[in-house]
């Protein structure tokens, strides 16, 4: 069976679930408008008809999974489908750490996807179970993470500003691949109200850093909203300020940073 990890079996005694009969049933995972993790043991499932779903805000990134205490039962999901119906850009996720069962998995199936919602509403997930994708399974645990990251910046202090984003992902067996991450990041600057984007890619076990300094100019804070589609923990980031110092020895000092954390933790 699953060990119960802290929170888990509070979530499970609020969110029960549905069971399973001859016909579908969608298994509603418990969120409000600020969702963050939610879980549940679904007592059945029909492969194939059965489906988890859940609420995901825009412009937010989450991971999908599930379990089941049987290797056998070959249990993965099969797309991402929006609040009308259309399929969401996700990415199979099973092989990375922590590592799920993947001997059902292929391009577009997996245990674990992950993914950037692009509109905010109910998202839906097909269970598939066996080699065919349509078995029977029981005590199968669900589990949706919001993977998006929140951190901040202030040019006024310092004119070296720099994201730091290091990739904590070392699988590199990973479906189809677990080299790289990508990254969505959006500075929303509180000044004027503005907002800049950008996105890029870092290897796993790598750090990249970003100038964010000329990418917003001198004298301005805000927030920053990172999103990625690596499984939940993959990914660490900071805002870090540097000053030079002139003179005899001159220098690169460091002054600060400030920690991205998820949403659960701001």
């Amino acid at each position: 069976m699953f060990p119960i990890r802290k929170g888990l079996l509070l979530t499970l005694l609020l969110a029960p679930f549905c069971s399973s009969s001859a016909h579908a049933s969608d298994h509603r995972l418990i969120t409000d408008q600020v969702p963050t993790t939610t879980s549940g043991l679904i007592s059945s499932v029909t492969g194939g008809s059965d489906t988890i779903s859940f609420w995901a805000m825009r412009d937010r990134c989450y991971c999908c999974s599930v379990q089941s205490p049987l290797p056998s039962d070959r249990i993965r999901l099969q797309s991402i489908l929006g609040p009308t119906l259309e399929t969401v850009t996700s990415r199979p996720r099973g092989a990375a750490e922590p590592v799920l069962d993947t001997s059902g998995s292929t391009s577009a199936q997996s245990p674990r996807l992950c993914f950037s919602a692009t509109e905010s509403g109910i998202h839906t997930a097909t269970i598939l179970v066996g080699v065919g994708g349509n078995s029977s399974a029981t005590n199968v645990l669900a589990r949706c993470d919001e993977t998006t990251l929140f951190g901040g910046f202030n040019t006024n202090v310092s004119k070296l500003n720099f994201l730091e984003v290091t990739s904590l992902q070392t699988n590199v067996i990973e479906i189809p691949s677990g080299e790289f991450t990508n990254l969505f990041v959006t500075l929303t600057d509180i000044t004027s109200n503005s907002s800049q984007s950008f996105q890029s890619l870092v290897l796993g076990g790598r750090r990249f850093d970003f100038d964010i300094h000329s990418l917003v100019g001198n004298g301005k804070y805000g927030i920053v909203t990172m999103c990625h589609d690596g499984a939940p923990g993959s990914i660490s980031a900071r805002l870090s300020e540097y000053v030079v110092r002139t003179g005899a020895s001159p220098a690169v000092e460091f002054v600060g940073a400030n920690t991205f954390r998820p949403r659960t933790e701001r």
